[in-house]
């Protein structure tokens, strides 16, 4: 029997929520070191979201025969070499009956592999096969449950306690929903008396709720609040940099998830956050692009409009269209250094050409560049016509590093208490639906 979830919109099978979670998760944990006190009891949670982000990661390549390359991938989601050769590769080979398949030689040494995965839903439902095939603690099933109803909306204690106690003892709730916080996946507010829970993704899909909800806070003017809104919503990724607005009202939106910045930092920490809203794609937002390839596409191409030291790109658009209809982009000197990232991310793939120094850039993932092409469409681009100066002098190279909107909030820490009010309002207006 195919059972069916909402997640903010979307409607999911089981395989996919369990996915869904399990790599959101893995993101979350991705920021602890091994050694921190209870990491071990998401273990089922950590390893499907690793092996879900890794099917993300070479989704659309079809086929790797270079290890190298593929132990190089698994490395950017913390995945090392014996881990990915003896557990992760032939657990998946398994669980996805062979959609994943192993090539190995005549000593049983993998040396390649072919993947069969066309979108991200296949994706998540894998990572959902994989995170049963871990035999789950019951403290990892109560912590799927308790973010999809955190998700829903805001949720206290006693409701939340209600729900899970219809399958599972209070001892293990209250174990699960410490290990929760411990580990920021869930919020847990006081709000006049009331212990209320949530979680960061709660904001995806209801926007509608946003512009009510500041309008009655005292660190943004009505004037500032639309201006806010309506800049993202027609300018998504863009750079924070070129705000000119209330700094309170945008901390505000990134700590709660109104809004997801990427993060995209260059080795001599030369640093650009780029804005998005939380529901930028609509109810199906949350599948798409769970594995932030979207984001990452637009924010790399953002930055390479104004902020990279080589080969600015003039036309994103025709960029764009170029490498979705399968045409390669150069040979440029700039495809082999500026788009690092994507490529690390299986995005592109980046190949010599017969000039020393220039590269060829072809497009991996057709699905992630025509949405990113009917996004950048529909944008305002009139904001972009300042180029940004900066002296790229000082940069050993133009190598980046990528942080996603889990990671950017909870290196955030703690909100100040003007913040914090302001969060506990959020909750407030929200569970007023349930009236």
């Amino acid at each position: 029997m195919l059972i069916s979830f909402s997640l903010g919109g979307d409607i999911l099978n089981e395989e996919v929520e369990k996915g869904y979670w399990a790599v959101a998760t893995q993101k979350h944990l991705n920021k602890f070191q091994i050694s921190t006190p209870n990491f071990e009891e998401f273990d089922a949670l950590n390893n499907a979201g690793k092996a879900g982000r890794l099917l993300g990661l070479i989704r659309g390549n079809t086929k790797i025969e270079n290890m190298k390359k593929l132990e190089k991938l698994a490395g950017t989601m913390g995945i090392g070499k014996r881990e990915l050769k003896n557990t992760i590769l032939p657990e998946l080979e398994i669980v996805t009956e062979k959609r994943l398949e192993l090539r190995r030689n005549s000593l049983n040494e993998i040396i390649g592999i072919e993947e069969y995965f066309l979108k991200n839903e296949d994706v998540l439902s894998a990572a959902g096969d994989y995170f049963e095939y871990m035999n789950p603690e019951e403290t990892e099933r109560i912590t799927i449950q308790t973010l999809s109803s955190t998700k829903r909306l805001p949720t206290s204690r006693l409701e939340l306690h209600s729900e899970l106690g219809k399958k599972y003892d209070e001892e293990k709730i209250e174990k699960s929903l410490a290990y929760q916080e411990q580990f920021k996946l869930v919020k847990k507010n006081v709000i006049k008396n009331d212990t209320i829970y949530s979680n960061e993704y709660i904001w995806a899909g209801k926007q509608d709720k946003i512009i009510h909800s500041l309008k009655q806070i005292d660190i943004a003017s009505k004037e500032d609040l639309e201006e806010f809104i309506d800049m993202l919503q027609k300018t998504q990724g863009i750079s924070e940099k070129q705000i000119n607005l209330n700094e309170k009202l945008i901390d505000l939106a990134k700590r709660t998830g109104i809004i997801d910045p990427i993060t995209i930092r260059t080795k001599r920490n030369f640093q650009q956050d780029f804005l998005f809203t939380s529901n930028f794609l609509g109810g199906d937002g949350l599948i798409i692009d769970i594995m932030d390839d979207l984001k990452l596409l637009i924010s790399a191409i953002r930055f390479g409009t104004k902020f990279t030291p080589y080969s600015r790109l003039s036309n994103p658009i025709v960029f764009l269209e170029k490498l979705i209809n399968g045409g390669k982009v150069g040979p440029h000197s700039a495809n082999g250094t500026d788009y690092v990232l994507l490529e690390s991310r299986g995005i592109v793939k980046i190949t010599p050409s017969d000039i020393p120094g220039r590269y060829f850039m072809e497009l991996i993932k057709k699905d992630i560049g025509e949405l990113a092409l009917n996004i950048l469409k529909t944008s305002d681009f009139e904001i972009e016509n300042s180029v940004i100066r900066y002296d790229f002098s000082t940069d050993e190279e133009s190598s980046v590093h990528f942080e996603s909107p889990e990671s950017v909030r909870m290196n955030m820490s703690l909100s100040p208490a003007p913040i914090s009010e302001a969060e506990n309002y959020f909750l407030e207006v929200l569970r007023n639906e349930r009236l």
